[in-house]
């Protein structure tokens, strides 16, 4: 077997040509290793420029195995067969896949050709694609999703926090939960499946269809429309592009929170709420960093005593003991860095959802406020059956003046938006939550 290592920097920049597969992982040490089936089959060199920059290269004739550092850059000439690539927090760059490609826990990617299938989870950055010859697979990406080309096969992709764009020569199937002020834009040549937050917030535009199906809350779509169609959800802040040369099926997906949180969050102040979660996002973050550093410091133990036991010089002991202590400092920070981004997630999620609520709860005053308008406006003549108005009795003169009651107390905040939550919900009518606004504030209903 091949095997050859070099030493580098925490953020070293590895470039690859592999005329066969190649499986790829980010580690913990700070060194590049690569393997295959033959020392005359793998050349890896190393050198450096002017800006301090560390470039290792490597070229192999056959399959490969290669360690890179967490942080380092990787760029992919080619690939001439499949491709695994996990655990990277560098950019990575690859030109040519002959084969599939997998990638799993990695940094903001740039893909210009696979020529197979593609499987992408947990990118936390943007992924950009030119073309895919297979079908594509997606799922959680923390950034902006563009694919410059096509998906020759089909596309399912899956959650995405920035703005999304792709043409899918066989069928689409999307579901996500929208950012208020995203814009998306998806193309199929045969069917398109869209799942989103029914209580997405979106101008929804499908420009191409065979047929078109919707199955939205509070949206009614006649099963004989046609494309060009057009209409909103919520209050329209971002905007989705739909088409296809079959039929595009919009539907609902379950919101990502709990019935009971929602209604907390509504009943009380989000904003406590959301610092609420995030103090306890916080602790819990605080927690694992003691545990880890706990460990790591029996680990260190464990260590010193085993080497004491091995007849090694003191100078020996201690770099193996230093180098084994910087890795679990690296491993601790990378940790830290991690749990930090999802909590940094979690607070977006947070925000999205209180900016939602305040959006349902706006649609719902304005709903009230335009049925005390007609009401006002039109009022119900007597001749509707209702029996005219009685004059005044006026009072005895041996009476005792009545004390004139004080003015009832507005309706508080908590209330209307309790109302209106119900109304949402649809526990209550339009009507019944009118009635009771017009009861809390001390009107006839």
């Amino acid at each position: 077997m091949g095997k050859q290592n070099v030493t580098t920097t925490a953020a070293p920049k590895v470039v690859l040509d592999i005329n066969g597969n190649l499986t790829l992982k980010g580690w913990d040490e700070l060194e590049v290793v690569a393997k295959c089936d033959s020392p005359e089959n793998l050349t890896v060199e190393q050198n450096g420029d002017e800006c301090g920059i560390n470039t290792v290269s490597i070229t192999c004739r056959t399959d490969c195995i290669v360690r890179v550092p967490y942080g380092a850059s990787v760029g992919i000439d080619k690939v001439n067969g499949n491709a695994t690539i996990k655990s990277l927090e560098g950019e990575l760059s690859i030109t040519l896949i002959s084969g599939n490609l997998i990638l799993r826990s990695v940094a903001a990617t740039d893909i210009d050709v696979v020529s197979g299938n593609l499987t992408a989870k947990h990118v936390s950055g943007d992924l950009r694609i030119k073309t895919v010859n297979g079908h594509a697979t997606v799922k959680d990406v923390q950034g902006n999703f563009t694919v410059a080309e096509a998906i020759n096969g089909n596309l399912t992709l899956k959650d995405m926090d920035g703005d999304a764009s792709a043409i899918a020569r066989g069928n689409a199937i999307l579901r996500f939960d929208p950012d208020p002020g995203n814009t998306y834009s998806f193309r199929a040549d045969g069917n398109l499946i869209c799942r989103i937050a029914e209580d997405a917030s979106l101008v929804v535009i499908v420009e191409q269809a065979n047929r078109i199906v919707v199955k939205l809350p509070e949206i009614d779509v006649p099963s004989s429309s046609k494309a060009p169609l057009k209409f909103s959800l919520g209050e329209g802040d971002g905007e989705l592009k739909l088409s296809a040369g079959g039929d595009v099926i919009i539907s609902a997906q379950p919101v990502e929170w709990d019935e009971e949180d929602l209604e907390v969050n509504l009943d009380e102040d989000f904003d406590g709420m959301a610092e609420s979660i995030s103090q306890q996002v916080t602790h819990q973050i605080e927690t694992q960093m003691d545990m880890l550093v706990q460990q790591l410091e029996t680990q260190m133990e464990h260590l010193t005593t085993t080497l004491g036991g091995i007849k090694l010089s003191p100078e020996r002991v201690e770099q193996i003991a230093e180098r084994a202590r910087q890795a679990g400092e690296r491993a601790a920070g990378r940790t830290q860095e991690k749990l930090q981004r999802a909590q940094e997630r979690l607070q977006r999620k947070l925000e999205s959802a209180r900016r939602r609520a305040e959006t349902h709860t706006r649609a719902a005053e304005h709903m009230v406020q335009d049925r005390r308008h007609r009401h006002a406006d039109f009022p119900v003549p007597p001749s509707f059956g209702w029996p005219p108005p009685q004059p005044p009795v006026p009072p005895s003169p041996a009476s005792r003046p009545v004390k004139p009651e004080p003015p009832s107390e507005p309706v508080g905040d908590d209330e209307r938006l309790m109302i209106l939550q119900m109304l949402e919900q649809k526990k209550i009518t339009a009507d019944e939550a009118e009635q009771l606004l017009s009861a809390l504030e001390g009107r006839s209903a």
